[in-house]
This record gives C-alpha cells, structure tokens and sequence, in this order.
C-alpha cells in the first residue's frame, strides 16, 4: 500500500517568524499613519536619513515589535483567548511605544508628534489583535496527528504537556509491542472498517482525569501493517519513548516509515521542538557527555563575559541612589542584618557566596535549608514587595561583576538541596556546565518549584538553554524577565 501522509501544517512558526510578522504589521501601521496625518509628514527627503521620520518609520514599529515579546504572546494557542490576548497585545505595544518616545527624546532632545504615535498604537493593536486571530484559525484548520511508540505513562504525560502548552497537537493512538491503543475520543471510530481515512474530530481528544485511561483497549497489530493505520488515523509523526529498546526489526520498518514521509522522532527531539525544553526522564548520559552547545564556545563565552561586565557595571552606577535606601529601610524595620548571603553551587560545581538583600525575617531557616515558594509565610512586609519587584536580587551584580554568575543562566542552587533534588533526579548537576545567572530560561518559563516534580521540569528548561544557548536565547530571557518585572511577576 502506498501511503501519502498528511503534509506538516504551516502553523509551527518559530519566535522569530511572529517577530518579524508583528514588526512587517507595525510598519504597515507606521505608513498609514503617515498617509492619515493632516500635516502629511510623509514625503520627506530621501538623503536625509538622519530625519525624525526616518526614525519613526523604522524604529517605531521595531519598540512596538520588542514590546510584544515582552507581552510573550509569541506562540499560537489552541484556544484563542480573546481578552487574554488582547490585554497582552495593548500592554506589549503600549510599553514598546513609551520606549520608543523616551529613545526618541534622548537621540533628538524633543517629544515625538502625538498623532503618529497614537494612530500607529491604535492600528497596530486591532491590526495584531486580527493577524494572531487569522494565525490561530489557520492553525485549527489542520491541527497535527501523531502517533505515540512507548508506555502509557509517558503517552500520558506527554498528552497532559500538550495540553498545557495549547498547541494544536493531539495523540491519537498509542503502540508497543504490535499492540496499538486508539485514543479514547477514536475508539467508535476506530471499530468501523469504513472509511478508509477516519474523519476525525480533534476537539473530542480532551484530557481525561487522571484515574481514566487515554487509550482504549489493544488492537494486534503486525509492525508491518502500522502504515496502514498510520493512514486512517492521519498520522504526520512517529514519537518515540525511548529507541533504545527497539529491536532489528522495528528500527528497519521505522527507517521504511521516514523514507514514505512519516517523521519519526525521538521523545526528547519532540520535546525541544515544541516546548523548547527536554523530557528529562527520557534522557540518558550520553545525552550529556556529547554535550557541544553554543555555551561551550570561546568566542560566546567571551563575549558574553564582556557584556557581564559592562551592563552590571552600568547597573550598579544606575541603582547606587536606590540601593542605600532599600538598605535603610531593611534594617529599619527589625533592626536585622541588610543583606543575606549563601553559598551556592557556581560553574563546575565550585561554592561561591550569593549577596541578597534580605527578605524574610531573621532566622527564618534556624530549622534547615527550605525551598522558596511564591507566598513565603517568612518573607517581610518590605521584603514581600522586594521579592515581587526582583530588587532584591540587585546584589547580584556584584556577583556578575566579580565573575561568579552571568545575567543569564540556571539560579545557582544550595548545596543541601542538590543532594536531595539530585537522588530523584541523577542528572541535576549537569546544569552547573554553564556559569549560573540572575534570571534563566527555567524561571522565564516556569517560575517558583517547591518540589521534586517542579525541579524536574526546571531541570528541562536548564538542560535545553545548556544544549541552545546563544546571545538571542540570552537577550529573549531578559526581555522576558524585564517584562515579569514590569508585571510584578516573580
């Protein structure tokens, strides 16, 4: 049997690509605020590149653009939420405006004229609002099918981070061992001979509660005929669990199944292309040992050094008239110590001293070393609002300047709590590969994690910025991290 699969559907765009549509929309609004304006602003000389104009028409929908990544609504949904998206979208642009009219007022000592500003603010947002509803109705049209190889457990948790990260991807079935396992929501179908190809609902795949099965009972099926059920069910991509354990055979008809357009990827290649983090569980050593990422760079690691030094410098000259003042306040109010220091694990493994100010009160931890958690009973009135703020990690840039931690990184964790993360999870050390930071794509992405599930999944983000680390990963961490801060996020 011939088998023609499903084509990959046009949706999986990367952050860049929604950078560069959000920035191609905004320019569009720039000129047509330019063509609206009364005064018509619009033809000025083309020799003069030092105009005002010329840094309105391009560095204003550029602020508007950078402004929406703050927003962080760089990927589709599967859900289109309308209100969520379009607060995220008139916050995004609006702080991306107030940027550009500072900029703008430093480079040529005067306010930017009101009527662009406004006008092009104004279309962008419902021209922003209209594009990501277009890019999510495209993505509903054809959402992507694949097939799970490996254990119910793993199916399912992979499922339930499908669904928490609403892509339009669904597990329709499930095969082991010349078994395959339909998905719940297919199983009347799957009993009917006719038709050929099923016509399938995606929107009846839910979640089910965690006591339900996802899968129904198993049909025997030969490896051999699995192209043939591939095609029924509209199958794109093949999963597997672990290709570890496959035998001769099985590896000869998957490599039979890529040569007839099946994708067939592994767990962990799935993991990082749609959530942009690894399937810890499903990693091994060897994973690790071939580690040659961005980060183990000279030329990376250098530059990224210099840019450390600069920018906390800059930061510390900036801060010096908040910081004595956070100080005074600190101890104003129980007379206890102003900062509070650690000792962390740093590159390698190697014990450095972390600078805080303080948060909580004095011998908060007289009964041992505690994990953080988001509404911390010991944190201060003061110090509540400081964690909430991040300035109390302002400290931190001495640490930067000295060269213990960078801007960016994993957060340095305590030697105590190591050991006990690292019983559950053997690979946890292998995040000191890289110099730790003040914010990471772990915290960008997750936040505070009070236990060994949550460590685990901070481990994957860790993992997957220690294997992609670049200057741009690095510079979208700040950015969302600047845009937490702005929120009030920790």
């Amino acid at each position: 049997m011939i088998f023609n699969p499903p084509q990959r559907s046009f949706w999986h765009f990367s952050r860049l690509i929604f950078f560069l549509i959000d920035l191609a929309v905004f320019f569009a609004c720039v000129l047509l605020a330019f063509r609206l304006s009364p005064s018509n602003p619009y033809e000025w000389s083309a020799n003069d590149a030092s105009s005002p104009l010329y840094l309105q028409a391009i560095f204003l929908p550029l602020c508007l653009a950078i402004g929406l990544q703050l927003s962080n609504i760089q990927k589709l949904q599967a859900k289109f939420k309308r209100t969520e998206t379009m607060v995220r979208i008139i916050w995004g642009s609006g702080l991306g405006a107030l940027a550009f009219i500072i900029f703008h007022a430093l480079i040529h000592f005067q306010l930017v004229g009101r009527y662009i500003i406004v006008i092009t603010w104004f279309l962008g947002i419902i021209s922003t609002f209209i594009t990501r509803m277009l890019l999510w109705r495209m993505a509903q049209m054809k959402p992507r099918a694949i097939l799970f190889w490996g254990s119910e457990d793993a199916a399912r948790s992979s499922t339930e981070a499908l669904f928490q990260s609403n892509l339009p991807i669904y597990i329709v079935a499930r095969y082991e061992k010349n078994e395959l396992f339909p998905s719940q929501g297919l199983s009347a179908l799957f009993d009917k001979k006719l038709p050929a190809t099923l016509s399938i609902n995606f929107q009846d795949l839910e979640t089910p509660l965690p006591e339900s099965p996802l899968f129904t009972s198993a049909h025997q099926v030969e490896i051999s005929e699995l192209p043939k059920h591939c095609y029924r069910l509209q199958v794109e991509s093949i999963i597997l669990a672990d290709h570890r354990y496959l035998d001769e055979q099985e590896k000869r008809e998957l490599t039979q199944f890529a040569s007839r357009g099946i994708r067939v990827n592994t767990l962990n290649y799935f993991y990082e292309q749609e959530f942009e983090r690894v399937h810890v569980p499903s990693m091994n050593s060897s994973w690790l040992w071939n580690h040659e990422g961005s980060s183990t760079s000279p030329y990376y690691k250098g530059l990224k050094r210099l840019i450390d030094i600069i920018l906390s410098l800059i930061a510390l000259i900036i801060l010096s008239p908040i910081l004595p003042i956070i100080a005074f306040l600190i101890w104003r109010q129980d007379k206890g110590p102003v900062f509070y220091y650690q000792e962390r694990i740093g590159l390698y493994g190697q014990p450095f001293r972390i600078y805080k100010f303080r948060t909580m009160r004095v011998n908060a931890e007289a009964s041992g070393a505690q994990w953080a958690q988001k509404d911390d009973a010991r944190a201060t009135n003061l110090g509540k609002w400081l964690r909430k703020s991040r300035l109390d990690e302002t400290p931190q840039f001495y640490n930067i300047l000295i060269g213990n931690m960078s801007f960016v990184g994993p957060r340095p964790e305590r030697e105590e709590l190591a050991q006990k993360i690292e019983k559950e999870l053997p690979h946890f050390r292998f995040r000191n590969l890289t110099k730790p930071g003040l914010s990471g794509w772990a915290q960008v992405n997750y936040g505070y994690g009070a236990t060994i599930e949550d460590a685990r999944i901070k481990l994957s983000y860790d993992l997957f910025y220690l294997k992609h680390a670049s200057l741009t990963l690095d510079l979208l961490i700040v950015l969302r991290t600047f845009g937490a801060m702005m929120r009030g996020a920790r």
